[in-house]
């Protein structure tokens, strides 16, 4: 299998940031908040590897505020992302429902990509060599219900593969080193590339500054998460916001 060529990073800033999405927490946790609410925590509990929780459907109406926005971003045409200072312009109106602040947009070309048999739906993990000296498997979480529903743009991405383009999907992540990012955009960009056969590429964004958990969040997301989940979860899932709480201090 070809090696993936090196990633290509470039710093952007946020100034008018509304702060609708926000992923706090650092290379072993984080919690994605929506529109203030807690939607989904990550962590690495040991014997449980990397497990994932969300409040029910709840994440689902919330992040109908970033939909506004893709909308308002041409995010289609992010085929060419390997020279990443190209695609700030077009990722402009996508970046405002984060939090203001200075963020680095890293550009990451999977060998593969499969999906999480232990985890919730829409779950991937991809290959990648990021330190160029072992390969690593990064998580990414659709934010979106999975699958998709729009199937003709499923099948319009598909034929896009097909015809040699290789689109790109948006992550977010807490740190450089995290293992766990969330798809801000490409849902249907990610299944069409399974489809397909080829894994899209990979804009990750990241602040240059990891944010703390806030306290108020983490109070509402152990009843929001603990409560909700199966038996075989709740005590890893009270490690993974236990050691959030730790962050927050």
């Amino acid at each position: 299998m070809d090696r993936p060529p090196a990633a290509r990073s470039v710093p952007v800033e946020v100034p008018d940031g509304y702060g609708l999405v926000d992923l706090t927490g650092d290379d072993l946790a984080g919690l994605l908040c929506l529109a203030g609410e807690p939607a989904f925590v990550d962590g690495d509990t040991g014997s449980y590897s990397w497990c994932f929780a969300r409040i029910g459907d709840q994440g689902t109406s919330e992040i109908r505020s970033l939909v506004d926005w893709r909308g308002s971003a041409d995010l289609d045409d992010l085929t060419r992302p390997e020279r990443p200072e190209a695609v700030l312009p077009a990722l402009a109106p996508l970046l405002r429902v984060l939090p203001p602040g200075r963020y680095r947009l890293t550009v990451e070309t999977p060998a593969q990509v499969r999906p999480v048999g232990f985890t919730r739906p829409g779950a991937r993990l991809w290959s990648t060599d990021r330190h160029g000296t072992y390969a690593e498997e990064i998580a990414l979480v659709g934010t979106d219900p999975w699958p998709p529903r729009e199937r003709s743009v499923v099948a319009a991405y598909r034929d896009r593969v097909a015809a040699g383009d290789r689109p790109a999907v948006v992550a977010l992540f807490p740190t450089p080193e995290s293992l766990v990012g969330y798809l801000l955009d490409g849902h249907h960009k990610m299944v069409a590339g399974e489809q397909a056969g080829v894994p899209p590429r990979v804009l990750a964004v990241t602040p240059e500054r990891p944010a703390r958990p806030d306290n108020a969040a983490l109070r509402r997301a152990v009843p929001a998460f603990v409560d909700a989940v199966s038996e075989d979860y709740r005590q890893p899932l009270t490690t993974v916001l236990g050691h959030l709480r730790q962050l927050s201090h």
